[in-house]
């Protein structure tokens, strides 16, 4: 027949749902143009998603390059948006973990929509290497304040964002010998951070003494001996020595008169593994008495 019909053909819009659009025709249909009317979009598709190399946390935005055999924009989801986030085709990298990303395409008017292609992106932790400084202290005095240093922070972090920083810790305490320690650092932990330590050395140095040498009470010669008392700031035994045995000779502590003259007596102590020698401290003996005097 020729007289104008409506017809009302199904037709699908991307994005949009399916709606029903009115199509006037000022002739008689044929049954091929009548079936075409009613027949759903029969035209197949498929998705071609290269596999997605393993990458890093802090590493730059991938562009998914996913295409579809009937030249259809291909459209992305991420199974888990703290790992990988994605804004139209880049995936930004925001932690470290996996990831499942999906590429669909939802079909047209005459293209069937195609099968999911999915596939699981793994984003590894960054390296963070910690280095301990070096540091130093004298024999005696309490460890210092241990420094570590990073190296490896992405997108402009700093420690502050570590969910652990690493410990610091050495064998050496107030009272270990002079010498050299080493300083570990161990414990870091972080989502998106795995840790290199690299150890330090702490320096122990010998501790300074001085010498206080006791000044006698007036000698006569006919005194003839005489104990001397000196100590150390350290603590360790001072000897004594004569400069002119003829005129006092020293055994120990035990000065003996030999003779009138001025002759010096020195107090000294050589130091030992923890502490430097002390400066020697000097008695003149003048006469038949002993005067204080310091070397200098």
């Amino acid at each position: 027949f020729s007289s104008r019909r409506r017809h009302t053909r199904l037709r699908t819009v991307t994005g949009v749902q399916t709606c029903a659009l009115p199509i006037f025709w000022n002739r008689a249909l044929t049954f091929e143009e009548i079936t075409a009317l009613y027949q759903p979009a029969t035209k197949p598709q498929s998705i071609n998603f290269s596999t997605m190399s393993g990458t890093t946390y802090g590493d730059t935005p991938i562009t998914l390059a996913a295409t579809s055999s009937a030249g259809l924009p291909v459209y992305y989801t991420s199974s888990d948006t703290t790992v990988a986030r994605i804004t139209g085709s880049t995936l930004t990298i925001v932690g470290a973990g996996s990831a499942v990303i999906t590429a669909t395409q939802p079909g047209d008017s005459t293209t069937l929509a195609a099968t999911p292609v999915s596939q699981t992106l793994t984003i590894s932790k960054a390296t963070l290497t910690a280095t301990v400084a070096n540091a130093t202290k004298v024999f005696g005095n309490a460890n210092p304040a241990f420094t570590v240093t990073y190296a490896g922070f992405k997108n402009s972090e700093t420690a502050s964002v570590l969910d652990k920083e690493p410990a610091v810790s050495t064998t050496a305490i107030a009272t270990s010998d002079a010498g050299t320690y080493v300083i570990t650092t161990a414990g870091g932990e972080d989502n998106n951070y795995s840790f290199s330590y690299v150890a330090g050395t702490l320096t122990v140095t010998k501790a300074n003494q001085s010498i206080t040498f006791t000044k006698p009470v007036d000698l006569q010669e006919s005194s003839g001996t005489f104990i001397l008392s000196a100590t150390s700031s350290a603590g360790l035994p001072v000897s004594f020595e004569s400069a002119d045995v003829t005129k006092v000779s020293i055994s120990g502590s035990t000065l003996s008169i030999k003779g009138p003259g001025s002759v010096t007596v020195n107090a000294v102590q050589a130091g030992n593994i923890n502490y430097n020698p002390a400066a020697a401290v000097s008695q003149d003996r003048k006469s038949t008495r002993l005067n204080s005097s310091h070397r200098t």
